[in-house]
């Protein structure tokens, strides 16, 4: 079973696209296979497309503002309610 920290930070790593090929693959095989974290990844995934296309038709935010506004919600996202197998 995956532990909060790591299942975030992996989730995060896969949603930039920083995990090797075989590496995502097993991640997507475990969120699969367990449906909490499938949630968690589907509200992860959905948020992280929305922003994504928000920050880029955002042509006139700088850099710096939406690196700020990345680490925000990567620090946000790791203190909210998380299935209570992955609570710690």
């Amino acid at each position: 079973m995956l532990e909060k920290a790591n299942f975030m930070e992996r989730l995060q790593d896969y949603l930039k696209g920083e995990l090797q090929r075989e590496a995502a693959a097993e991640f997507l095989q475990e969120v699969s296979s367990n449906e909490q974290l499938n949630a968690v990844f589907e509200r992860e995934k959905s948020f992280a497309d929305l922003m994504r296309v928000r920050l880029t038709r955002q042509v006139s935010a700088s850099p710096t503002i939406a690196q700020n506004i990345r680490r925000k919600i990567g620090q946000d996202r790791n203190n909210e309610h998380l299935p209570p197998h992955l609570q710690g």
